[in-house]
Parts: C-alpha cells; structure tokens; sequence
C-alpha cells in the first residue's frame, strides 16, 4: 500500500520518490524491491502548468516487463506559493525494463496540465540507479493544443511547423487531418503524397489519463483511421470520445510519435479539441520540445 508524507508549500517544484528497498551494485532480482530518489526539475514548463489551477494533484505510474502496474495519486495540494516538494513510499519489483509515467493536473477538474516519463532497466548487468530526473511538459500551452472551432470539417495538422489548414490537405508538411464521420470525429492519416488514408500511422491507446497509455504499441495496432483503430481494439464507440489517447507516428519528425488526447469530442458543426506531446527518440512521452516551441521568435499561436 502506497504511504504519502506530503510538505505542501504550493507549487511543485521537487518531487522525491523512494521505492522501498535497496539497490546494490550487483543484478536485481525480480522479486526485490529497488529504491530510487526521483526529482521534477523547476522549469517554465512546470510553473506555468500549476500556475493555471489553484490546487493540483499528481499521478504516477510505473510498469514493465514481468510486473503488474503500479498507480498512485498524491494531492489535491495548493499552487498558491512557488515552492514546494511531495514525498511517498511505493514497493516496486526489479528487474527487467520499467518505465516511470508522471501526469499533473487541475486537481478540481482531474485534467491534465503536464505530463512526462523516465525508463528504468532493472536487468542483469545493469548499471546501478539511485537519482532519476523527470522533466514534466506541458499540455495546456498553445503549442500543444488542437482547437479547430473556426474549421468544423476536414483540417490538417503538421507537427513539426504547428501548421493547420482548414481544408483536408495532405503531403509531407502534415501528419494527420480531422475528419467528420458519423455524427462525430475521428483522426485520418495526412501523410500521403498523393491521398489521404496512405499510411498506417494511427493505433488507439485507450480512454482516460495520459499515464496509463505512455508507450508506443505494436505495428499491427496502427491504422489510418483512428474509427479503425479503435474498432479494432473492440471499442463500442469508434468516433471521438473525451479522454481518448491515441499514438501517432509522424511524418514531419522522423522517428517520432505524438501522443494525442480528445479534450472535447466534437459533432456535427461543433468541432473538437485536443492536447498531445511529441518525443522524437524515446518509445514513451519523455520530455521534448517540438521545433515550433522552441523558435524563440514568437510564441506558439493558438488554433
């Protein structure tokens, strides 16, 4: 059972975890306890994001090979201040790949404001890890937000130059387009050179809380249509629905994925929004900031 000691002086600057038991230098079996001190830098990104709530709380998940999840929630806590630091105690097995997934939100309305995620190898042979830094970014900004509420049909997104158009388009400066379909949304693929629908690039995660779906799925999971996707997945309602996590392979950053959440799901003119982050080298949301974000010229205009 998860224990929390939580200093509460506003907003999260510092997170520590201890996971009970001890690391040494040697190969962890999987039926020993490992510990680890965790750290969420002070940044913009984390600042801002509680700045936007008066009270937060936060979500952390930790799963891998040969281990069933584990799933916590600390808080509410008050934002009110700019310091701050959480503390909890969680039993976590060795052994094998793991992946640490943080999720902060608005602790009155439980929606996400920052997300990020660290991987872990307990395997044999494995350097020893005792300090671990998880560096949250954010979901509420502009350059991470879809609203398409002046185009209620057919608009397409580029990842890599935050363009969106307001027709269906399609080539190498998009990734992926919106698109009507019975009485609701759903997500096409915008890659192809000559059409839509081209390449397999989108595979339903789930429905809930960006932690529980932090790690790109198999090839066969990926379609061109996320109605298709999640038909697949054996999904009662196939169009949009609100808290729907999809994974995107883009085009306009090689290698990378984007992972996509359905803030509101749209229908017939009332068009839907989205929030997602972008890791172009990782299989999991780690930390990255997309080419948009980071030209320092202007900020990112919202949609």
């Amino acid at each position: 059972m998860t224990r929390s000691t939580q200093y509460l002086g506003g907003a999260l600057l510092a997170l520590v975890i201890v996971l009970a038991g001890c690391l040494a230098s040697r190969p962890v079996s999987p039926d020993r306890a490992v510990s680890f001190s965790v750290s969420v830098p002070s940044t913009n990104e984390v600042r801002s994001s509680l700045l936007t709530s008066s009270s937060n709380e936060l979500l952390y998940r930790i799963d891998g090979q040969e281990m069933t999840p584990i799933k916590g929630t600390l808080g509410p806590f008050s934002s009110a201040s700019a310091t701050g630091a959480i503390n909890f105690t969680v039993d976590v097995p060795g052994g094998g790949k793991r992946v640490l997934s943080l999720q902060l939100n608005d602790a009155t309305t439980h929606q996400p404001l920052g997300i990020g995620a660290v991987g872990i190898d307990l395997g044999g042979g494995s350097a020893p890890v005792s300090n671990l830094a998880v560096n949250l970014g954010s979901v509420v900004r502009n350059c991470y937000n879809i609203g398409t509420a002046a185009y209620y049909t057919n608009t397409a997104y580029g990842f890599n130059s935050n363009q969106l158009a307001i027709y269906l388009s399609y080539g190498p400066t998009y990734d992926i387009a919106f698109n009507p379909i019975g009485g609701g949304y759903q997500i096409i693929d915008a890659q192809g050179n000559t059409a839509p629908y081209n390449a397999s690039s989108i595979a339903f995660l789930g429905n809930g809380d960006f932690v529980d779906h932090d790690v790109v799925p198999p090839d066969s999971d990926f379609y061109s249509q996320s109605s298709a996707a999640k038909a697949a997945s054996g999904a009662a309602v196939t169009i949009f629905e609100a808290g729907d996590i999809y994974c995107v392979k883009l085009a306009t950053i090689p290698g990378a994925h984007a992972w996509i959440r359905v803030k509101t799901p749209g229908a017939g003119m009332t068009s839907p929004s989205v929030q997602f982050r972008v890791n172009d080298t990782q299989s999991f949301f780690s930390y990255y900031r997309t080419p948009p974000d980071t030209a320092s010229a202007t900020p990112c205009p919202a949609h």
